[in-house]
C-alpha cells in the first residue's frame, strides 16, 4: 500500500511504469492508466495526464478472497486463474500448469506464483497450503468489487476450485 507518503496533490504522469512507481502497481490509477499510458505505446501522445490520488477512507479495510482447491490432479492441463474479469495484465498470464498427481498444496503454490509474478494486478497471493489467500492491492469499495474464479476450460482434471470471501 502507498498510502504513507502518498502525494494528493495533481500531478502529471507521463508514463505508466512512473504511475506505477507514485502510486503502486495494480492500484486502481495504474490499471486506468494502463489505458490511457500503455507501456507498448504513447497511448494520448503529448496530451498531459493530471492525476490526484485519494487516500483511502477511514477504517477502508482491503478485499481478502480465499480460493480453495480440492482433488487431486488427474493430468495436465492449463487452467486460468481469473482475476477482475482478466486472465492476464499487460500479457502477463495467471495461467497455472497443472500436472497428473499434483497436491493441493502443490497448486495452491502455484496459484500464489502465477499471481504474484503479474506486476499488475489488483491482488497479492499468500500460499496456505490449502488455500491461496488473495489480497486487494488497496482498501475500499472499489476494492470489494474484485472477482476472482479458475476457469478449468473443458477439463478440470479432478480439481475443484471454490472462492469464499474473507471477512475483515
Amino acid at each position: 500500500s502507498h498510502q504513507s507518503g502518498l502525494e494528493t496533490d495533481a500531478i502529471e504522469v507521463t508514463s505508466l511504469r512512473q504511475c506505477g512507481e507514485l502510486f503502486g502497481y495494480g492500484s486502481p490509477i495504474y490499471n486506468s492508466m494502463r489505458i490511457i499510458r500503455p507501456r507498448t505505446s504513447d497511448g494520448v501522445g503529448g496530451i498531459p495526464t493530471i492525476v490526484i490520488a485519494q487516500t483511502s477512507p477511514v477504517g477502508a479495510a482491503a478485499k481478502i478472497i480465499e480460493l480453495n482447491v480440492s482433488g487431486s490432479a488427474n493430468k495436465n492441463v492449463t487452467h486460468n486463474v481469473i482475476i477482475a474479469g482478466r486472465d492476464n495484465v499487460d500479457a502477463s498470464s495467471y495461467a497455472i500448469n497443472v500436472e497428473s498427481g499434483d497436491t493441493v498444496a502443490m497448486i495452491t503454490a502455484k496459484i500464489a506464483a502465477a499471481v504474484n509474478n503479474v506486476l499488475g494486478s489488483p491482488v497479492t497471493a499468500s500460499d496456505f497450503g490449502y488455500s491461496a489467500l488473495l489480497t486487494s492491492k488497496w482498501k475500499g469499495l472499489t476494492a470489494n468489487e474484485i472477482s476472482v474464479r479458475v476457469d478449468v476450460g473443458d477439463d478440470a482434471a479432478g480439481l475443484t476450485y471454490t472462492v469464499e470471501g474473507v471477512q475483515n
